[in-house]
């Protein structure tokens, strides 16, 4: 009698999934830039076009350290150069957080947090698909792909519950003065 064996689940479903989790994390937070813009504004006592141009040197070091990102991936592998990328993409964050000045926060949020987001990016992201899968490919990209709407979905709202829940309250008015 012969024993039926299962299907086994290939290792690249697990890969993408942690792939998928990586962009998912970095690329959301990313995203979310907007959430931080009023705290980062009050904390930091300086005005939008301020932090609007944290935010455009964020795209430009995350837009110019592509290639590079690229390099490093075809030389040190993919998988170690996104996992760095969510490491480093997660101290700027952290380290963002506690900024006392506009230097501080250029430097902290848009060079090295965006460091991290680049490498965290779909750049690696394809190169790890391309890499673990021969069939399904299609599917895989299209699932990478997803982590950075699904990062959008879920870290923008996330990001302004802190940052609401800190911004003191208006109190609640009376409907009418002329209540008996």
């Amino acid at each position: 009698m012969t024993k039926a064996t299962e299907p086994r689940v290939h290792p690249a479903w697990g890969m993408l999934a942690l792939v998928l989790l990586g962009l998912l994390t970095a690329q959301g937070a990313r995203i979310a830039f907007g959430a931080f813009v009023p705290a980062w504004r009050e904390g930091l006592h300086t005005d939008l076009g301020t932090i609007s141009l944290i935010g455009m040197v964020s795209y430009l070091v995350y837009g110019f350290t592509q290639p590079v990102v690229g390099q490093l991936a075809g030389r040190f592998g993919s998988r170690a150069v996104l996992c760095i990328g969510v490491f480093v993409a997660g101290v700027g964050l952290l380290l963002s957080s506690t900024a006392s000045s506009v230097p501080g926060l250029m430097f902290l949020y848009g060079a090295l947090a965006s460091l991290g987001f680049s490498a965290a990016s779909g750049v690696t992201a394809g190169l790890v698909v391309r890499h673990w899968f021969t069939e399904r490919r299609g599917l895989a990209f299209g699932l990478v792909e997803s982590g950075f709407g699904a990062g959008q979905f879920i870290f923008t709202p996330l990001s302004l519950f802190p940052t609401s829940a800190a911004q003191p309250q208006p109190e609640p008015r009376p409907l009418s003065s002329n209540a008996t």
